[in-house]
């Protein structure tokens, strides 16, 4: 009787086993179900189409410095094809001007023949960043129940133009680019507490973090943090590009060839 009973008990904890196997194996793959799909990243897009009529060569050369612009942890994998892309096109605008350009590396690399026959030197300079998560609806600000975060730019960029000869400024062109938004999309996941023999899929109601509720309890977010940095580095690329075609659309560029004419008086 009593090894008849010892063979009961055996037989029973196998299949208790086995069960806990098998809840195991089903708790891994409705993790794996449960994963969110990776969003599309959009791609960058540093490129503006520049509709100005080209216009006769004058007879001034600018030169221009390779750009320096200081980017945040979120900017400077991009930063690099930015300013490549900026100085590119900047150049095919003063030349659509009618203005020479040449590309200098330093202005320590200028000769008393080239300051004499340089009129001016342009500095591209500034800062770019892009800050993560603020809580706001862009549409509506006075709302405080969004569930998702929103990325924003601040910065600024400066095109500095200087007189080689005297070094002095002769005009400046700030352009802002803070507060360019995209929104970062929060997939919220849930967490779980194992305990005892319950299989990796059971879960109490106790045991999951309601993250729409309680969004400081559970699991970690997961973000759309790229697509949003992407999203405002090409919005931020179009505003600096439309100021710079205005600009030269628009601006006295005579004036400012006359003034460092008689600068060098």
């Amino acid at each position: 009787m009593q090894i008849h009973t010892k063979g009961i008990v055996s037989a029973l904890m196998g299949i208790s086993l086995m069960f806990f196997g098998c809840a195991t194996d089903t708790g891994t793959q409705s993790a794996s179900n449960r994963a969110h799909p990776k969003i599309n990243v959009s791609p960058i897009d540093f490129n503006y189409p520049i509709h100005i009529n080209q216009e006769p060569l004058n007879d001034h050369i600018t030169a221009i410095l390779p750009p320096h612009i200081q980017a945040d942890e979120n900017v400077k994998p991009y930063i690099a094809k930015f300013q490549n892309a900026l100085v590119a096109q900047i150049q095919e605008i003063l030349q659509k001007k009618g203005y020479t350009i040449i590309r200098i590396d330093s202005a320590k690399d200028f000769t008393p023949t080239q300051k004499d026959t340089v009129y001016s030197l342009l500095k591209i300079k500034g800062w770019i960043g892009i800050l993560e998560n603020a809580d706001i609806n862009t549409t509506n600000p006075q709302d405080t129940h969004i569930k998702t975060k929103v990325d924003e730019s601040a910065g600024a960029v400066i095109l500095q133009f200087v007189e080689p000869k005297t070094g002095r400024t002769t005009h400046i062109i700030p352009i802002n680019i803070g507060a360019e938004h995209a929104i970062t999309y929060s997939n919220f996941q849930e967490s779980v507490i194992l305990s005892g023999f319950a299989g990796a899929s059971s879960v109490s109601l106790g045991d999951t973090a309601d993250k729409e509720d309680n969004g400081d309890v559970g699991g970690p977010v997961d973000k759309n943090h790229d697509d949003a940095v992407h999203k405002i580095l090409n919005k931020v690329y179009k505003v600096v590009l439309e100021k710079v075609v205005s600009w030269a659309q628009t601006a006295n560029l005579k004036r400012y060839r006359q003034v460092i004419d008689q600068m060098r008086k």
